[in-house]
């Protein structure tokens, strides 16, 4: 399969269907960041060897891809931005419950209830 990155509206109704025919939705309209998972689930389930992945801070901070990696058990070395928060251990979060009884787990009111934190600012 070839992956690549097209804008969506490239798929508009007026693109001739030998062009369409050309791509697929599913491999064409995928982020760097899904093709960048694709790519390295591939390899390791096929048997690349491969010790771990090292990869740049537009990666590295994307907790979708990291998170894929930890599913699968890739090790993984991510370059982060120096503000980041990093935690030395899993921390305890408290997602305050709104007035129908749902988390608030989508917005930003939330509190660090346990955990210690580094500063990676120099």
């Amino acid at each position: 399969m070839v992956n690549c990155i097209l804008p969506e509206a490239w798929f508009s109704e007026s693109l001739p269907k030998h062009v369409k025919s050309w791509f697929t939705r599913t491999s064409c309209l995928q982020t760097k960041i899904q093709i960048a998972a694709e790519l390295i689930k591939n390899a390791h389930r096929q048997g690349v060897p491969f010790e771990a992945v090292d990869f740049d801070t537009l990666y590295g901070r994307n907790s979708w891809l990291r998170d894929e990696l930890d599913k699968e058990q890739i090790e993984y070395y991510g370059d982060v931005p120096s503000n980041s928060t990093v935690f030395l251990e899993r921390p305890l979060i408290h997602w305050p419950v709104t007035k129908k009884g749902e988390s608030q787990e989508a917005t930003s009111h939330w509190t660090f209830l346990s955990g210690s934190t580094i500063s990676l600012q120099s």
